[in-house]
């Protein structure tokens, strides 16, 4: 069959339960993936305790988006490509604009360096 992707399980489910297969050669890129992947597969809780509907589908996107990293460009370009998300989404701003901080992470020790101010051109 001439298709890059075919999307197997049941509508609506979750991620886990989905059956993805891929063409090797596919020009298929890791956001369009992610995509196909929430329309076919995202449907969010109605129950009274879940999280609202922008939250559910924020953690659907996030898990699409790792997933689809994984299958396309391998296992250790997921964990980058995750890492660069949570730290944009949760850290970014927490340094300051003229000032680089790096984060080592190594098991459960985590250690942080601030540079000193970067003075303006």
């Amino acid at each position: 069959m001439a298709t890059d992707v075919i999307l197997c399980g049941e509508p609506w489910s979750w991620l886990d339960d989905a059956h993805i297969h891929l063409r090797q050669e596919t020009s298929l890129q890791p956001h369009e993936l992610a995509e196909l992947l929430e329309a076919a597969y995202f449907s969010p809780s109605e129950d009274c305790e879940a999280d609202s509907w922008e939250t559910q589908r924020e953690y659907f996107r996030q898990e699409a988006a790792r997933l689809s990293t994984k299958l396309l460009c391998g296992h250790d370009e997921a964990i980058r490509q995750s890492l660069l998300d949570a730290t944009h989404r949760e850290l970014r701003y927490l340094v300051p604009r003229d000032r680089a901080a790096t984060i080592t992470i190594r098991g459960t020790d985590v250690t942080v360096a601030l540079a000193p101010p970067q003075e303006a051109a």
